[in-house]
């Protein structure tokens, strides 16, 4: 009875091309895991969510507790002419707020609705936008950093 059994386990993943994908992808994700395993939850992260996580932890790092930042336009982290470096998740205020936690956000699409935009402590900076927001605007400019208002 058990070698019909993995006899049919192993004629499905071979002979059928779903089970024989999800085979591959569980083996190699088993494999992936294992080997990050001497990553932080932070470099799990970076590793899954890519460059959107680490801009968003660089944000958490350079801006202190109690920050309220002001988040670049969609027009900025998805300009329409090339591919975005962002997840799209991006857009999601609670899901960007659980990684800057507690500090708080200010979308620039919301800044003449959300009375916290007077608030406003940090500016975002991405694909150089954000340097026109602060005052005096620093001499050398970063593609993505923060800056202070």
């Amino acid at each position: 009875m058990l070698a019909g059994t993995v006899a049919l386990l192993t004629g499905l993943v071979y002979f059928n091309s779903g089970y024989s994908q999800i085979h591959e992808k569980y083996i190699r994700n088993v494999w992936t895991l294992g080997s990050y395993d001497s990553l932080t939850y932070d470099g799990r992260l970076e590793v899954k969510l890519g460059f959107t996580a680490t801009y968003l932890h660089m944000l958490r790092d350079s801006t202190p507790a109690n920050a309220v930042i002001l988040f670049p336009p969609d027009s900025v982290l998805f300009p329409h002419d090339t591919t975005s470096l962002f997840n799209p998740l991006i857009r999601n205020r609670r899901w960007v707020s659980y990684f800057i936690y507690p500090r708080k956000l200010v979308y620039y699409e919301e800044r003449d609705t959300l009375p916290l935009y007077r608030q406003v402590t940090h500016v975002a900076v991405a694909a150089y936008w954000g340097y026109n927001e602060v005052s005096p605007a620093p001499a050398h400019r970063k593609r993505y950093t923060v800056l202070t208002r």
